[in-house]
């Protein structure tokens, strides 16, 4: 039919108009309904107090996603019963209001009045019930967590290139530490994600030196979530060689790899800190600490060594005035038993033991100063053997060895993904459709529609036709065809 047939001429309306007319239409047909779904995709309040949800259900034969957009105003009963009855993503309730539509976009809506729950939605049931089973295998049991090293070296990101959680991801864990950081690609929601995310796991597994593993995206709904939620991907998660952190949606998320993993991460701005306890500076600053520590014992040890060698060498000085004393005493003891037995020969022989006696009193004092010599030797190399300044200065040794690795290591990651995305922006160039018109080439196309031209028999003999050249483009007619 012609738009303007004389013989049945049709009305032409305006979108207003007729945006209008469909809202008298389906408001009056539609007065007040209940209906009955799953809730998904549930925001959070507006700053006008809004609350937009979907309610969807599956239909039977085809097992498409059928949804009902929905709306909850901030005076209404239904918004005390979202908050009352903890409504959220996953369920299942029945959603009392009147059918209405917004011309601004030519869509309709219910605006819910009143609700009730009816149970958990398919999901939830789902999930909760996957839940039980991987529970009882004790894929969850903290007995089969792995530690994270305190300075992983190398840290492999399995997550979606286009999303903001990647670079929070790197922003977090470069903030913390110059780590090497690899990134496997992957879908983080729909039909395969979950497959993609468990073969990211199990490349990060085979590279050498991967010392943790993170997986995550940002926030979404239930659905968006669920490929964190698929028994595939949690079992890899917790047979993983390497730790794995879950970093799934926000803070209030939780999916059953967060379960799996060794550790959890909020949101994936929280990865830099769950995995490295201790930044740069924190490192440094504990270095510090402990050096003034190791200098203080050292101090304190010397003081103490001194205040034992004064008290030896106090205890020295009391033991042979004590010994000379007491020998002073036995020779004058000797001496009046000497002066009272006359007879010389007594005489001599007294005096004979008298002088073994001072040998062996000689020869004791000797081995007694000798022994506390040795002793004073002793406590002196054990002393130096304790110096902690050539330990300190292996530490500081390594730590600038450590410092120049990382800035080596860094500028060859640079290099190398310079010269992927010079590679990539090259094939991209030979990829230009218009490249071969400066070569000599033309690109024909229908002057009404604009289509591409492959077949003569897509125009006709004196019909005109639009030539694109490498500089400028020419309108020709067709004279023949072949």
């Amino acid at each position: 039919m012609a738009l303007y047939d004389t013989q049945q001429p049709i009305k032409v309306f305006k979108v207003s108009e007729i945006s209008r007319l469909i809202k008298h239409a389906l408001e009056g047909q539609f007065d007040f309904v209940a209906v009955e779904g799953e809730v998904v995709e549930m925001s959070k309040p507006s700053q006008k107090g809004y609350v937009y949800f979907k309610l969807a259900e599956e239909e039977l034969f085809s097992g498409n996603k059928v949804r009902l957009e929905c709306i909850v105003f901030p005076t209404s009963d239904a918004m005390k019963k979202l908050f009352s009855l903890k409504i959220e993503d996953g369920s299942k309730i029945i959603a009392l209001g009147r059918i209405t539509t917004y011309s601004a976009r030519s869509t309709y809506q219910l605006k819910v009045e009143d609700l009730r729950v009816v149970g958990l939605g398919d999901l939830l049931l789902k999930l909760e019930a996957l839940k039980k089973k991987l529970q009882a295998e004790g894929i969850f049991d903290r007995s089969r967590k792995k530690p994270i090293p305190f300075i992983p070296r190398k840290v492999g990101i399995v997550t979606s290139l286009d999303g903001a959680a990647l670079t929070d991801m790197l922003r977090s864990i470069l903030k913390r530490f110059p780590a090497h950081v690899i990134v496997v690609p992957s879908l983080v929601q729909g039909e395969g994600a979950a497959q993609q995310i468990a073969r990211g796991i199990s490349i990060l597994n085979t590279l050498s030196g991967v010392d943790v593993i993170v997986i995550g995206r940002g926030g979404g709904s239930l659905e968006d979530l669920w490929a964190f939620n698929e028994e595939y991907l949690v079992r890899v998660v917790s047979a993983s060689r390497v730790p794995v952190v879950s970093a799934v949606g926000h803070e209030i998320d939780h999916c059953l790899s967060d379960d799996a993993a060794d550790v959890r991460a909020a949101t994936p701005t929280a990865v830099g800190e769950v995995i490295f306890r201790a930044s740069m500076g924190e490192l440094l600053q504990r270095l510090d600490e402990i050096e003034t520590r190791l200098l203080d014992s050292a101090e304190s040890l010397f003081f103490n060594l001194e205040q034992e060698l004064s008290r030896l060498e106090a205890l020295l000085r009391v033991h042979s005035k004590s010994l000379f004393h007491q020998s002073e005493k036995r020779l004058d003891h000797l001496e009046r038993r000497l002066y009272l037995a006359s007879p010389q020969n007594r005489v001599l022989r007294f005096e004979d033991r008298m002088n073994a006696l001072s040998a062996h009193i000689s020869r004791a004092v000797i081995g007694y100063l000798g022994a506390i010599e040795a002793r004073l030797d002793n406590l002196s190399l054990r002393l130096h053997a304790r110096n902690p300044k050539e330990r300190i200065q292996r530490e500081a040794k390594g730590l600038a060895d450590l410092a120049v690795r990382l800035k080596v290591g860094i500028a060859r990651s640079l290099e190398r993904r310079e010269a992927y995305i010079q590679n990539i922006a090259s094939m991209l160039s030979g990829l230009d459709p218009k490249k071969p018109l400066s070569r000599g080439f033309a690109l024909c196309r229908r002057q009404d529609n604009l289509k591409v031209i492959t077949d003569s028999q897509m125009v006709d003999v004196r019909e005109k036709v639009l030539v694109e050249l490498g500089k400028g483009s020419l309108v020709t007619e067709v004279l023949s065809k072949t």
